[in-house]
């Protein structure tokens, strides 16, 4: 078991390595894997991660069996975010909404804003933004 969901970083990239090579071991998902991430690369099929860089590569073959598991989230659904926005007191000036699918998290800025009037923004992946 390990944290990091989506494998991005963390302890869990050194246990991948160490384990990935043998078809005894699994990995199970048991959350959304993004575009792009080494999660989703993964259940796309990918035999070989290259964990080097241009001048030395690092490459590890996966031979492990993967797995996904459905139904299990660390987040609150909309739902819950809208009622807990809802009791903050004093209200927000403004929301910065950061986390997940680019449609969902606009659409949840907008939400937000509509019925709070709150000011609200969902910046793009590696935009920056200012804070006072």
């Amino acid at each position: 078991m390990s944290t990091s969901g989506m494998m991005e970083g963390g302890a869990i990239i050194e246990y991948f390595k160490q384990l990935a090579e043998n078809k005894k071991h699994s990995l199970i998902f048991s959350c959304y894997q993004a575009d792009g991430t080494l999660g989703r690369r993964l259940l796309s099929g990918e035999k070989e991660i290259n964990f080097g860089n241009l001048e030395k590569s690092d490459i590890v073959k996966v031979n492990m069996e993967l797995y996904t598991m459905t139904g299990f989230s660390g987040h609150s659904n909309r739902n819950q975010l809208m009622n807990w926005i809802r009791h903050l007191d004093p209200s927000p000036k403004k929301i910065i909404v950061v986390h997940g699918e680019s449609s969902k998290v606009i659409d949840l800025a907008s939400s937000i804003h509509k019925n709070f009037k709150v000011e609200t923004n969902a910046p793009r992946n590696l935009e920056v933004i200012r804070l006072k």
